[in-house]
């Protein structure tokens, strides 16, 4: 039992509570007063200097701000005084009824007041039971709670029982971040989690290397599976496996150095969609597949002949920020969805279910004689209207159709590292535009007329589709 009794020197403050709160937990007070007489006399405020020195006193809330730079803050005081003055703080009473409560202040994380409560004490000489006034308190925001009792009535008042029943919500962290990934520590948020251990899991979801030594220092680092990176620095410390792809940049850069744009998924090159397949785009993934078939070839790379020309495309998609959506039998891999963790993922979903057969269902037909780098010549020799062959078209003259391929038979390594391959390595080949005659350079072989069968189509990739349109 608490004894509280206010004199002329001002209203008293007594037993306190602090916690520590996240937006979503809910709040209940227990609570008895209990007084023997009416009060006749004066009533004097409780000056705010004491509530905010009970607030720092102890608890949760100590150290975390300075007595004097709270006293100095006009907002903070004067919503203080605001809510201790307003005039619903007389009812439930008559004015003999002392001016003694059970009170809760919610503070958030910079200590501005979010809201103010209180429970009146009742008649004289009978027991008030406060908790039907004080149960099921929501939590707004991120923050401190206080809980005390005051009395600002020259009467003896006393209190018993004082209880707080904390019922976490959902969230025990709220972490934000300055875009390369520091922790913007003062609107940050954690709840007290006494004896458990800290969470690891920061920026991006990924586990932070933090008090791993035993003397309880640390890297600091965030592990991006691939790459570990420093967020102080901003950069990782180890290149990244696809710099190839980006000549143009720093292996060591996070999200291309835009994070506001951009983010590194798993250490690796990021996948964001921010362009379209215009017809610049279009004309300049000519020129990458030209170049990279012919790159295929002299590294004597390996790949059945649908996956050449998926490969490709999506090389060029992933480096250049394009939407790109594959369709084949289990459905459509799109690169701008959640499915996909980055390029290579995507990649080797698509090498791994594409069949020359599905090629059709992401191309539009073309005359075979007016293809274009990039462009496709389908065949459907064994079955009509199945495509079982596709070549990659690298140039067309008014002498030569050129071509490279993949194709079927032998063994090697997959190019998404999961075991055994049945792709050949690349071929080259060219028709004549004067006969239609076929040479297999690779493989020293010739079909004449093979250009002109009617089981060869041209094809090229349905570039506005994918745009959306």
């Amino acid at each position: 039992m608490y004894k509280l009794q206010a004199t002329s020197s001002g209203g008293v403050t007594g037993l306190s509570f602090t916690a520590k709160v996240m937006s979503g937990d809910t709040i209940n007070i227990l609570g008895k007063s209990y007084y023997f007489q009416n009060n006749t006399q004066q009533n004097y405020s409780v000056p705010v200097a004491s509530i905010l020195t009970g607030l720092l006193s102890g608890g949760v809330a100590a150290g975390k701000a300075a007595l004097a730079d709270l006293s100095g803050n006009n907002a903070i005081t004067q919503a203080i005084t605001n809510g201790l003055t307003e005039s619903g703080r007389s009812d439930n009473g008559t004015n003999q009824t002392p001016k003694a409560y059970i009170n809760y202040m919610f503070f958030d994380e910079q200590f501005n007041v979010v809201k103010i409560g209180y429970s009146r004490v009742g008649n004289a000489n009978a027991v008030k039971d406060h908790f039907s006034e004080l149960q099921k308190l929501p939590v707004q925001k991120n923050g401190y709670l206080y809980v005390y009792v005051s009395n600002e009535s020259p009467v003896a008042v006393f209190f018993d029982n004082l209880q707080v029943v904390h019922t976490r919500g959902p969230i025990i962290e709220e972490n934000h971040y300055y875009p390369f990934g520091l922790t913007m520590a003062g609107i940050s948020s954690r709840a007290s989690e006494f004896g458990k251990p800290e969470n690891h899991f920061k920026y991006n979801g990924k586990e932070e290397q933090r008090k791993e030594f035993s003397d309880g220092s640390g890297l600091e680092w965030l592990d991006f599976d691939n790459r570990f990176y420093d967020g102080q620095l901003g950069r990782f410390h180890i290149q990244d496996r696809m710099t190839d792809s980006f000549p143009s940049q720093s292996s060591y850069l996070y999200s291309r150095n835009n994070p506001m744009r951009y983010i590194d998924i798993k250490g690796d090159s990021a996948w964001p969609i921010t362009k379209e397949w215009s017809d610049q785009m279009i004309s300049d993934f000519r020129t990458f597949v030209s170049n990279r078939i012919q790159q295929a070839y002299k590294n004597k790379e390996r790949y059945t002949c649908e996956d050449l020309a998926l490969a490709t495309v999506i090389d060029f998609a992933s480096q250049n920020g394009l939407p790109l959506v594959i369709q084949n039998g289990t459905g459509n891999l799109s690169a701008s969805g959640n499915t996909y963790d980055n390029a290579d993922d995507f990649k080797c979903a698509a090498l791994a279910t594409t069949a020359a057969s599905d090629l059709p269902n992401n191309t539009v037909p073309v005359d075979k004689n007016n293809v274009q780098p990039g462009d496709l010549l389908l065949h459907n020799e064994n079955n009509p209207g199945i495509t079982n062959h596709t070549q990659v078209v690298s140039s067309n003259t008014s002498r030569a159709i050129v071509i490279y391929q993949g194709n079927q038979g032998g063994g090697g390594a997959d190019p998404c590292g999961f075991g055994s391959y049945c792709g050949q390595k690349t071929q080259q080949g060219y028709y004549s535009r004067a006969t239609g005659d076929y040479s297999n350079t690779s493989l020293k072989t010739n079909k004449p007329g093979l250009l002109n069968r009617s089981f060869i189509h041209g094809a090229r990739w349905n570039f506005k589709n994918w745009n959306g349109k």
